[in-house]
């Protein structure tokens, strides 16, 4: 990546409070910030993409139906092709923005930069809260 990583934000997935996930995030220097519990508004790019899911696939279909691994198959490819389009475009801007930022010689910090002050963020390790 073109800049360092600062903060791993999640939902409250017991996986991401493995205490090895943790220890190698701290060991780059990046924040673990769990959202706080029934916040689906916080993920929201998963949330979208769930809800697209659920709009534009599952509703459109017989869940009964016997290709509907086929049918999954397809739409996937579709939509993913329509995300690549969408992608290229945030490309394109992310390239225009790195030379526009060159220009005037004011680039982000590089992970190379970061890595010597990571001690800054010396992160304790997150337990799952039930309460």
């Amino acid at each position: 990546m073109p800049f360092p990583i600062q903060r791993f934000q999640t939902d409250r997935g017991r996986e991401f409070f493995a205490v090895k996930v943790q220890e190698r995030l701290k060991e780059y220097g990046i924040k673990f910030r769990p959202n706080k519990p029934a916040s689906p508004h916080l993920n929201g790019k998963v949330e979208r993409s769930q809800k697209t899911d659920k709009a534009e696939f599952y509703a459109t279909v017989d869940l009964s139906a016997d290709d509907l691994k086929e049918l999954l198959a397809e739409w996937q490819i579709t939509i993913t092709g329509n995300v690549l389009i969408a992608l290229t475009t945030v490309k394109l801007r992310w390239n225009a923005t790195l030379n526009l930022l060159r220009k005037h010689h004011t680039l982000m910090p590089f992970m190379q930069t970061i890595s010597p002050m990571k001690s800054i963020y010396r992160n304790r390790i997150t337990s799952l809260n039930l309460n």
